[in-house]
C-alpha cells in the first residue's frame, strides 16, 4: 500500500485556487458560452466558420491559433473548438476555455461518439456535471 507521505501528489489541498489560474490572465468576453463542445472533426469547425458562426475567442498554442466558434440552441450559446492533439494541449485549452466563461458542461466528440452526453439537440451534445 502506498503511504501518502511518500507521494505528495496524493495529498488533499483544500485551497480552491490553483497555482496556475487561467482566470487571472484571461477575461471572459461578452459572448461567453457556458456550454462547450471539444470537437476533433476539423470539418465541423470549418463548416461553422463558412456558415458565419461568430468567433467567440481564440486559443493560442505554439503551433497556431484555434478559433472558438459559437452557435445557438434554444437561445443558449454553445462554444465549439478543436482541443488539439495530446492531453497537455487539450487540458490547457480546457482550462483556458473555462476562464473565458465555459462552465462544467462539456462534450468531447470523436469518431467513437460522445463521452458523458447529457443532452443532444440538433447534432450538438454537451455533458453536464450537475
Amino acid at each position: 500500500m502506498v503511504d501518502v507521505r511518500d507521494a505528495p501528489i496524493l495529498e488533499f489541498d483544500p485551497d480552491p485556487t490553483a497555482l496556475v489560474e487561467p482566470g487571472r490572465v484571461v477575461e471572459a468576453g461578452p459572448d461567453r458560452a457556458e456550454r462547450a463542445v471539444l470537437c476533433f472533426f476539423s470539418q465541423v469547425i470549418d463548416r461553422l466558420k463558412l456558415e458565419g458562426a461568430p468567433l467567440l475567442f481564440e486559443l493560442e498554442a505554439a503551433h497556431g491559433i484555434h478559433p472558438v466558434y459559437g452557435f445557438e440552441v434554444d437561445g443558449e450559446q454553445i462554444a465549439v473548438f478543436h482541443p488539439g492533439v495530446g492531453a497537455a494541449l487539450a487540458g490547457g485549452f480546457f482550462e483556458e476555455s473555462m476562464a473565458h466563461g465555459c462552465r462544467c458542461r462539456w462534450s468531447m466528440r470523436s469518431r467513437r461518439g460522445c463521452w458523458r452526453s447529457a443532452w443532444t439537440r440538433r447534432g450538438a451534445a454537451a455533458a453536464s456535471s450537475t
